[in-house]
């Protein structure tokens, strides 16, 4: 055993030839070392490895050194485009003797002249085509016979984009929307018109700074390296010989720009194309390189091994390279990279990002998150924006993708996530977008015709209406990503705290494309959209400075202090300090798309979000025959100052879940505010929204708006329908109230156990204390429980009107009519637990709802008219005890002018509610009428034994049901039916089918016999077959015995079958002309 292990090679070892060591037996690696000639003289390295792939080698092996230094000048031409052109034309640039031209337009208007040639002969219709869109014009002889009459007509009409002067029979379009450069058309008819168009000019879109920074940019001078820093573009390169200085003229343009020189002595370490010789090779960089703005081609597969090295100042060129590198810069701010590359994680610190690790738990507490509270060290960073997009673009060549740190970073610039392209964030990552917009253009969402018109302002705006945004021209972008398969993934964190008049997340529309029917582009990210501060609202007061008036005597009214920056809320007739106020108006993630085949669509991008505060959380913005349709969304968007989810279109936007989208409200969100905005939308679900409840009326009048262009929205939760506009077709929605507030949501089923009853009927009782009665005079709530007091037993059975429990929205009441002295009523519903039964003691929610229109349901401003409803939720007959409730019976922007008001009750052992509904204020021609009253529960459990309105015994027969409501009468043991209406009970049997076997007693003369009968209400149908004997004696009678009584007897012949019935009697008699077997038969008469 000792032996075996003596001979066994443990150390994995092969002994050399069992002899001594052979030096020239080993081969060369990158530890050896060589002397080598350069230039005449002997240089000691690091021993090159050439590539054996088929041998024991595998890559080669080569460590770049240090070349030949030359010293030169690092020159530089900055130059800044500072305001945009007056005027049309080119400005020359010549840069170290080489000269480019700059075209720059101001811009000009499209203009069209429309002339009349010949007025209206015989009356018709016209079409007049302008910028590509039709209207058609009824005209005729006598108001349009003369050219100048018919040109006055048309000058007076609407034509979209343009503005129209007249001048006799001529009339002059201009319009400075470029995009409709169309010559106008029209189409006469019969009518004798004849136009006549003229193109005046040709329009031209005026540049914007934008537009000729990257004009610049795109200008060529042979040998300079280029970048773009906001509105500043740099040419860059080292020479050995001084460059001549840079030369601009802007000639008569008047465009704003100015350049700057910059000659500094340099050195550089230059790496040549020669360095490169070999195919699979492992390349190893320690020190600083530069391509002297050359290009230089790496060999197939190499590979870089950057081990504390770069590379700078020119273009290389992959083939198939692989890259091995260290988290620090290794690629230079002036160099190009192009070709074929191998690379799966691209990392931006190779491209100089700076960035900061959290380092405590501190750092991303609950309490002072990092992403809202920015360290010191974190504004000291310096931007890694141009370091980020290098990476996006580098992974366009390798396919690879780029992966952020779980670090913070700062971001200057727009981040451009690419078509097809993926950012891969850390959970622990954040981004601080540092960007200021401009903030002064606004586009306002027309809910009439569902059309856009653009402002432009002379400062930032302050405040926004739900129906208006910011058009993007005047924000900034932090983040664009393609709508075309990019990715922005991982779960880290984007925040705007440090950025205003700033889009988050932008994501623009493509042209049309084969195979697009899913560009499928996924966000995964949080986004935190400004400061935990409060926004001014457009209702809110403000000024310079703390409040000086007195404080309104109406809580919730707010006041903005612009000088200190501090929110002021008025609290029982007091100033008190809100919060800090912010002008932060940004927007967490917008989607927009325009027009025509360049950026027409979205299709179906994957949307996981966690939003919170900030001012706007989504908005998609499309138009001019743009469209984005199938979205899917999921996460949670809270705390917003502004709007959570807007949607701004004249075309079409369908088919977007946010169902999965958990939105939560905040003390902030305003007046101005939506929950869901949309003038025109389709098939469009929302989920589930949480504590609306803490900001309610006065501050939030609307949280959800659905114009008269949605359609087949859904809304899957809603706290109540006073913060509602609908004015769409066919959406739906969920409202659920709670016991807490009485316009939040809370559970999942209620119901109305008044339904189709009056009070009396429900409580199973007759008691005294229940009462109706109306006021024909304005009183105070004193009064009105005077009056009750003295009502006489049953005052409430006598006179309820039934209609106000029908659940009929077409049926109603009148309880306040000012022209004809009604000015209220007083309503007494009975709650004691022994009469409704044990539901107080499951959930113990319950909820008068009262729904009540004015002016008949016509159109009725907005606004409170002085009508009150006290609810008194009392212990006791004597109302001691009471909890008082008062409310206000508005007149609310909901759909069909019905207006919805939820009354908590208490419950317990003897809790009734009493409703007292006056007008309190002299209003001329005043009416209001209630619809429906119901009472809500989440437990019915034990109400069925009190109250069931589809079976019962007769006194428990609904006694204000609609028109054919059917109960099971189980006294009568019937199905009755209402044929009258709520007002009129009118109970009739329902005819009911029954059916079976008819037994025919069989003896010497029948022989054989089968049949049935039918019988649906007083109407009997008997049918069989007889067989009789064969010595049976013709046409003598049998008697047989019915199943019914007819009412009515008499002789009935059917074929060789003679029937005789009685009146009122089960025995009859039948005979046949003959014998035989299998006679038919069929038999009909009506019972008694």
């Amino acid at each position: 055993m000792m032996e075996n292990l003596e001979n066994n090679n443990s150390t994995n070892q092969e002994p050399l030839n069992n002899g001594p060591l052979n030096l020239s037996d080993v081969q060369a690696d990158e530890e050896d070392l060589t002397v080598i000639q350069e230039s005449g003289i002997d240089v000691l390295k690091f021993k090159d490895r050439k590539s054996d792939p088929e041998g024991v080698s595998g890559m080669g092996y080569k460590v770049l050194r240090k070349s030949r230094i030359i010293e030169g000048i690092g020159c530089a031409t900055m130059v800044e485009i500072s305001s945009l052109p007056k005027n049309t034309g080119e400005v020359t640039i010549r840069l170290n003797g080489i000269t480019n031209n700059l075209y720059v337009s101001a811009g000009s208007y499209h203009r069209n002249r429309l002339v009349v040639k010949q007025g209206c002969k015989t009356a018709g219709t016209i079409t007049v085509g302008m910028g590509g869109y039709d209207q058609n014009f009824n005209v005729n002889p006598v108001d349009h016979g003369t050219p100048e009459k018919l040109a006055s007509f048309l000058a007076d009409k609407y034509f979209k984009y343009y503005t129209q002067v007249l001048n006799g029979k001529e009339i002059t379009f201009t319009s400075d929307e470029m995009k409709f450069m169309w010559d106008g058309y029209f189409v006469a008819g019969n009518t004798g018109v004849l136009i006549e168009y003229v193109r005046l000019s040709q329009g031209e879109a005026p540049d914007t700074l934008e537009g000729i920074v990257k004009k610049l940019y795109a200008l060529d001078f042979e040998g300079y390296d280029k970048n773009i820093s906001g509105n500043i573009v740099t040419w860059k390169k080292f020479t050995t010989v001084a460059p001549a200085a840079t030369v601009i003229s802007v000639a008569s343009t008047e465009l704003g720009i100015s350049f700057f020189d910059q000659n500094i002595p340099k050195s550089i370490c230059p790496l040549l194309q020669e360095h490169f010789a070999d195919t699979d090779t492992i390349y190893e960089i320690r020190y600083n390189f530069h391509l002297n703005g050359g290009k230089l081609s790496l060999p197939k597969n190499a590979q870089l091994r950057f081990n504390g090295g770069s590379i700078d100042g020119g273009m290389l060129v992959g083939n198939g390279t692989q890259i091995e590198g260290h988290l620090q810069k290794i690629f230079g701010p002036d160099l190009a990279l192009e070709g074929n590359w191998q690379v799966p994680v691209i990392y931006p610190e190779w491209f100089g990002a700076e960035s900061l690790k959290m380092r405590t738990e501190g750092d991303i507490d609950a309490v002072s998150p990092a992403s809202l509270n920015p360290s010191a060290e974190v504004l000291g960073l310096k931007d890694s924006a141009d370091a980020i997009n290098k990476a996006i673009r580098f992974s366009v060549f390798s396919g690879g993708l780029v992966k952020l740190l779980g670090h913070a970073y700062k971001i200057n610039k727009t981040l451009e996530v690419l078509e097809r392209t993926t950012v891969l964030t850390d959970i622990k990552t954040i981004l601080f977008i540092q960007l200021l917009g401009t903030g002064d253009q606004i586009t306002t969402h027309n809910p009439t015709d569902s059309s856009f018109s653009n402002e432009n302002l002379k400062s930032p705006i302050k405040s926004l209406l739900p129906n208006q945004f910011l058009r993007t021209d005047c924000m900034k972008i932090g983040i664009n990503i393609s709508s075309v398969g990019a990715k922005l993934i991982g779960g880290g964190t984007i925040s705007l705290v440090l950025s205003n008049y700033t889009v988050g997340i932008y994501m623009k529309g493509t042209g049309y494309r084969m195979l697009d029917m899913s560009t499928g582009s996924q966000v995964d990210v949080k986004t935190v959209g400004g400061g935990s501060t409060w926004t001014k609202d457009v209702v809110d007061l403000f000024g310079n400075g703390a409040p000086k008036d007195q404080a309104s005597s109406i809580d919730n009214v707010f006041y903005a202090d612009y000088l200190n920056n501090n929110m002021y809320r008025s609290t029982s007739g007091k100033w008190e300090l809100a919060g800090k106020l912010t002008i932060m108006f940004n927007i967490s993630i917008r989607f927009e798309v325009f027009e025509g085949w360049n950026s027409g669509r979205i299709i179906d991008p994957d949307i996981h979000v966690s939003d919170m505060y900030g001012w706007r959380g989504i908005e998609i913005i499309t138009r001019t025959g743009g469209w984005f349709n199938e979205a899917t969304y999921k996460g949670t968007i809270s705390n917003k100052d502004g709007s959570y989810i807007s949607i701004f279109t004249d075309y079409d936007v369908i088919n977007h879940d946010f169902s999965n989208v958990i939105i939560q409200t905040d003390a902030r969100m305003g007046g101005d505010a939506r929950i869901f905005q949309a003038i025109r939308a389709g098939s469009v679900k929302l989920g589930t929204v949480w504590d609306l409840s803490w900001v309610a009326s006065p501050r939030v009048t609307c949280a959800f708006y659905l114009g008269q262009f949605t359609k087949f929205c859904y809304l899957s939760t809603i706290d109540s329908y006073k913060f509602l506009i609908d004015q769409g077709q066919n959406n739906s929605y969920g409202i659920l109230p709670n016991k807490n507030n009485i316009d939040i949501v809370a559970y999942s089923q209620y119901v109305n156990i008044l339904q189709y009853a009056t009070p009396f009927l429900v409580t199973y009782s007759g008691k005294h204390e229940l009462f109706y009665v109306e006021f024909d005079r304005i009183m105070s709530l004193d009064q009105m429980k005077g009056i009750v007091k003295s009502l006489p037993e049953n005052t409430f059975r006598d006179s309820a009107p039934k209609q106000l429990f029908d659940e009929q929205p077409n049926t109603k009441h009148r309880i306040i009519d000012t022209a004809n002295n009604k000015f209220g009523c007083a309503i007494d519903l009975s709650l004691r637990a022994t009469e409704y039964g044990l539901f107080f003691y499951f959930k113990k929610n319950a909820f008068v709802l009262i729904e009540y229109i004015f002016n008949e349901g016509m159109a009725f401003p907005v606004g409170d008219y002085g009508v009150v409803l006290y609810a008194i939720d009392t212990m006791r007959d004597d109302y001691s005890g009471e909890t008082l409730f008062r409310y206000s019976l508005r007149q609310h922007e909901n759909n069909n002018g019905i207006n919805r008001l939820y009354i908590p009750v208490g419950g317990g052992t003897q809790s009734r509610i009493k409703l007292f509904m006056m007008c309190l204020k002299e209003v001329d021609n005043l009416k209001v009428d209630i619809v429906n009253i119901k009472l809500l529960t989440d437990n019915p459990m034990a109400i069925d034994n009190y109250y069931n309105n589809k079976c019962g015994i007769s006194t428990q027969r609904p006694d204000a049901s609609p028109k054919g409501h059917i109960f099971e009468d189980i006294t009568l043991g019937k199905t009755l039916i209402n044929r009258g209406n709520s007002l009129v009970q009118r109970w009739m049997e329902l005819p009911v089918e029954e059916s079976g076997d008819w037994p025919i007693a069989m003896g010497t003369s029948i022989v054989a016999a089968t049949a049935y009968y039918s019988k649906i209400g007083k109407q009997v149908y008997l049918a069989g077959q007889l067989s009789f004997a064969a010595n049976y004696s013709s046409n003598t009678n049998v008697p047989i015995t019915l199943p019914f009584a007819p009412n009515y007897g008499g002789i009935y012949t059917i074929g060789d079958l003679i029937f005789t019935l009685s009146n009122n009697s089960t025995t009859a008699l039948v005979k046949s002309l003959a014998s035989g077997i299998n006679k038919t038969f069929q038999l009909n008469f009506m019972t008694a």
